[in-house]
């Protein structure tokens, strides 16, 4: 019973927590460009009509609005019906699944803005950056040696715990999954270190900002995806598995918390999207 009573708690804060509280500080951030960067003095920053760009934020604040609906449906319903460790298990995935589909939807819209941006830009002519980026350029060597450290001792982990022989342990699957990861993780940070600027208007300063955003991001993302792994195999050797439900949507959330950290306004420069600014 308790931990049902403490999944029913988790449950109730990743509603509040990924589909009103982060929704609402995105819509108001939304808010804030608005008004403060209007088309009349920032147009590059428009490239298609401005009601367009009100439209998608009342969707998005409308498509929070009823995944929460549907969150407090399910939680409400699911204090009424048995409900076993694999039915927690599948409502905290599928409805963490359910509320990164807005995010999904603005980061593909954001996109689409970028090429759009760029396509409307006349300037043909690009300027590259004569010093080139390293690594510590974009991240904290701390974070970084953190990283490398907690990804190690997951090796030395793994390894420890296969003398035990249990028959549901997957071993090093577990360090492959892991390590995928962190290839994934890498390769996005390298594109957005050397690859092809897609915000033609963005000014260097920015596009470092933005980029050791993420790298702090991907570490900090890295660590608790660690984490969590070893807290579940410890939940399963000590014949927890009744409190899964419960780390697996605490898990939820601190993924979704630390995704969002890099939509930041605040230290961006919008200067470049005035309509006398010239395009890099």
């Amino acid at each position: 019973m308790l931990e049902q009573n403490l999944f029913s708690i988790a449950f109730l804060s990743q509603i509040i927590l990924a589909s009103i509280y982060i929704p609402s500080r995105i819509v108001r951030r939304m808010s804030f460009v608005f008004e403060t960067y209007p088309p009349s003095t920032h147009p590059l920053l428009y490239p298609k009509p401005f009601d367009d760009y009100i439209k998608m934020q009342q969707r998005y604040r409308v498509a929070n609005w009823v995944i929460a609906g549907i969150g407090f449906s399910v939680l409400a319903v699911s204090m009424f019906v048995p409900r076993g460790r694999e039915v927690m298990n599948a409502m905290a995935f599928l409805f963490f699944l359910v509320q990164i589909l807005p995010l999904i939807w603005i980061e593909a819209t954001v996109r689409k803005e970028l090429k759009l941006m760029r396509s409307l830009n006349p300037r043909t002519t690009r300027t590259a950056e004569l010093n080139r980026r390293k690594l510590f350029d974009v991240l904290s060597p701390a974070l970084f040696w953190t990283t490398v450290a907690v990804y190690l001792a997951f090796w030395v982990f793994i390894a420890w715990f296969r003398q035990f022989d249990y028959p549901w342990f997957g071993g090093f699957i577990n360090n492959l999954i892991i390590t995928g990861l962190n290839v994934f993780f890498a390769s996005i940070l390298l594109w957005f270190m050397y690859g092809k600027k897609l915000n033609p208007h963005q000014s260097t300063d920015d596009r470092m900002r933005i980029t050791r955003r993420l790298a702090t991001v991907m570490c900090l993302t890295s660590i608790a995806v660690t984490l969590y792994a070893v807290i579940t195999i410890f939940l399963s050797a000590e014949d927890a598995r009744a409190f899964q439900p419960f780390a697996r949507s605490v898990y939820f959330q601190v993924i979704i918390l630390l995704s969002v950290q890099t939509y930041r306004v605040d230290l961006l420069d919008f200067d470049v999207y005035r309509g006398d600014a010239q395009a890099t």
